[in-house]
Parts: C-alpha cells; structure tokens; sequence
C-alpha cells in the first residue's frame, strides 16, 4: 500500500473515530455545516442562470433532515446577493427566495426589498426636479448679473450639482441602512422558521417598521 493510500485511509479511520465519538447534536451540527455551503453554491448558481426551476429542482434532491439547512444556505446567500447597485440581480435574488418559502414574514421582507427600490426611485425623481429648478434660477441669476437675458437655461447636469451630489449621498447611506436590516432579519428569520418552522418568533425586529 503506497504512502498516499495510506494516509488516505489512517483520514477516513480517524475521522470515522471522531464522529462515533459526537453526540447526535454534534453530528447534527457537523452535518449542517456541511449543507449550508451547498445551498449557497445552488443559490449563486441561479443568480447567474436565472432559471428559478433549475433551482427548485436542484433543492428537492434535498429531503428529511438535510433539506433545512441546504434551504437555508440557499435563502442566506440569496439575501447577501441583494445591493443597491444592481437591481435586476436583487429582483432575482427576491424571486428567489419567495419561490423557497411560503413562510409570510419572509416573503414579506423580501417584497419589501421591491418597495425599497420604487421609494429610492421615486425620491431620486422627485429630488432632481427640485435641485434642476434650484440650479436654473442659479443660472438665470447669473446671466442676469452679466448682462445675458432669455427665459430658457440649456439642459442642467443634475450630476456635477454639489446640492444633488450631497443628497444623492445621504440618500443612499439611509437607504443602505435599511436594506443591510432588512437582509439581517431574513437571514435571522431564515434561521428560526427554516430550521424550526413550529418555534414561536421572538426576535425584536419581526415588523420591523413595514406596517
């Protein structure tokens, strides 16, 4: 027997060792640790497919005791995926972890992501109609002061505005805020209701501020 079966084999006695010598929770934790990677390897995989029945169908090869975790993994790494920068990626990130649950308090933490989303939208909107008339009555003033008449101010660069540049940032960080706390309560609610779907809840952030 060369050296490197050898050692192969004195791995797999050893190990076998080890585990007849965990308690069931031990073994139960060992195993968990094991499938939680596997659930997020098929989650990052259906964010670079989009194919959310690829998905569905690579979890139910997952049964009994082993689904929770695999399910788990998958909803963790699905939550992580979800930035203010990529929208489309956190639409699929939200279909998905809608399709893997039919608990409500998670789908309803996912859709709020949607709503995130529409309310940042429409305050980017609502603010650059502002700062664009802030910025025209600048501009009109100084043509005014030097001499230049007309009713009428060329397109404004909303971008190279110090006032929008100012809000865009204060509205991102508020935003981001929100949506990091969103993603830790999926996760945390994720853990409770996946793994002990009969638990009661109990975690301070369950409504979070979405009523």
């Amino acid at each position: 027997m060369s050296e490197e079966i050898k050692s192969a084999l004195e791995r797999a006695l050893e190990r076998a060792e080890r585990l007849g010598k965990l308690s069931p929770e031990e073994m139960r934790r060992q195993r968990e640790a094991e499938l939680l990677p596997i659930g997020e390897a098929l989650a990052q995989r259906y964010l670079e497919h989009g194919q959310l029945r690829v998905l569905e169908e690579q979890l139910e090869r997952y049964q009994g005791d082993d689904r929770a975790p695999v399910l788990r993994g998958a909803i963790r790494a699905l939550a992580r995926a979800i930035t203010l920068t990529d929208k489309p990626l956190a639409e699929r990130a939200v279909e998905g972890i809608s399709a893997l649950t039919e608990d409500k308090q998670i789908q309803h933490l996912a859709e709020e992501v949607l709503r995130l989303f529409g309310r940042r939208a429409w305050e980017e909107k609502l603010h650059g109609e502002e700062v664009r008339e802030e910025v025209e009555r600048e501009l009109l003033s100084r043509l005014a002061r030097a001499g230049i008449s007309g009713s009428a101010v060329a397109e404004v660069n909303l971008r190279a505005s110090p006032s929008w540049r100012e809000h865009v940032a204060r509205m991102e960080a508020r935003f981001l805020e929100e949506l990091e706390t969103i993603k830790a309560a999926l996760m945390e609610l994720s853990l409770i209701h996946i793994s002990e779907p009969t638990r009661p809840l109990y975690i301070s952030y369950a409504v979070f501020c979405l009523k």
